[in-house]
């Protein structure tokens, strides 16, 4: 089995994809979040990235998963899907409540003409079926809810034809036969001090009763200051909590023991004992994207993978390296930290005290921009 996982150049947003090559030959290709600040830039990359084929024909993408739906990373989302054979796309569970806020959000980022065909996409994916791509969200992670990747009764084969419209966080989801390979997405519980919902918040601020995601649109044109005043107020910060995770590994690793002095020993995480040398060697392809990822929420994350959680030896570094989303705990086993920014983006990421943190935790940062010479490219033979 092969695996190439490709980091690829969109500036600040985020477009990751994973091409597997089973023991038979066939061959798979996954997708993890398809954005960035610049709509025109990602649309032209991806026309480069669909037509990017020996036969000349449009590309076939076997599953797109989504962190999250704010327009950073989901507005080349639309192309691919119009562009590109896409089998299936899983998104964070859309509940009235989440639209509501993605609506108010994207509101803060994009002009009003992009912003007014986005929401108008967002609303034709929740239909479950766009065009020939099967939607199926992922519920909010709940206590019930366990990875167990040694039984086959969980596993969501990606090559059947009667996969649910929902799946429960932990899910297996599988490639056909490629039982040794695994994505296993998480999509976190939201917890908010504000007492109401936001959508109550936004209800009592504007003085509209009985607020429905429809209205938003039109109502974005009249109170647009409004809502991005409340927007700041409620969550003050703390924006991207929902962001769904992503697990891509082996079930079962053949090496996955690194004794944890050396994990955190600067001193000594390059000496010359077995299980350094076998690490190096041997690297562990498991990885677990990010998205958005909020550290408040960081002990849910690591008690939700349990065993799985030291087997990984990549991480997409969230929010692009911000100082707000760092975080040690991510980076404890980690090898390699990948981070997509744009090379002039206001918001400084990524933030220099987390790149220095993530080096001290023994990981390397690897960053990708919209300079093409930036494309990181990993393969496994596994």
């Amino acid at each position: 089995m092969e695996l190439t996982r490709t980091i690829h150049p969109v500036g600040q947003g985020g477009f990751y994809t994973e091409s597997l090559k089973d023991d038979t030959g066939n061959e798979f290709l996954i997708a993890y979040d398809c954005g960035g600040n610049n709509k025109q830039f990602m649309e032209d990359y991806l026309k480069s990235f669909i037509h990017n084929s020996l036969d000349g024909g449009k590309k076939v993408i076997d599953a797109v998963f989504i962190s999250h739906l704010h327009a950073d990373h989901i507005n080349g989302l639309k192309y691919l899907l119009d562009n590109a054979c896409v089998k299936y796309l899983f998104l964070p569970q859309i509940t009235d409540e989440l639209l509501i806020e993605v609506l108010s959000y994207n509101n803060f980022h994009i002009n009003m003409e992009n912003y007014k065909k986005l929401s108008d996409f967002i609303f034709s994916i929740r239909e479950g079926q766009y065009r020939v791509t099967k939607v199926v969200e992922v519920r909010t992670a709940t206590n019930d809810d366990r990875i167990n990747v040694e039984s086959n009764n969980n596993i969501v084969d990606l090559n059947g034809n009667d996969l649910p419209r929902f799946i429960s966080s932990g899910a297996n989801i599988s490639l056909g036969a490629t039982l040794r390979w695994l994505y296993i997405p998480y999509n976190p519980c939201v917890r908010v001090d504000r007492g109401v919902p936001f959508s109550t918040y936004l209800e009592q601020g504007l003085g509209i009763p009985n607020l429905h995601p429809d209205m938003l649109p039109d109502i974005v044109t009249k109170f647009e200051k409004d809502i991005k005043q409340y927007y700041a107020e409620y969550f003050n910060g703390n924006h991207n909590s929902y962001s769904m995770t992503l697990f891509s590994g082996l079930r079962n690793p053949d090496c996955y023991h690194f004794d944890s002095y050396h994990r955190r020993c600067m001193m000594r995480r390059h000496c010359s004992c077995d299980s350094c040398c076998c690490r190096r060697k041997k690297c562990i392809p498991n990885c677990l994207y990010t998205g958005d990822f909020e550290p408040t929420y960081i002990n849910d994350l690591k008690g939700f993978y349990n065993g799985l959680w030291d087997t990984i030896s990549s991480i997409q570094v969230p929010h692009h390296g911000s100082r707000n989303n760092y975080h040690p705990v991510l980076y404890t086993y980690a090898c390699k930290g990948f981070i997509s920014v744009g090379t002039r983006n206001r918001y400084h990421h990524p933030n220099t005290d987390t790149l220095i943190n993530i080096h001290r935790n023994g990981c390397c940062p690897i960053i990708a921009t919209e300079d093409p010479s930036t494309m990181y490219v990993d393969r496994f033979i596994l």
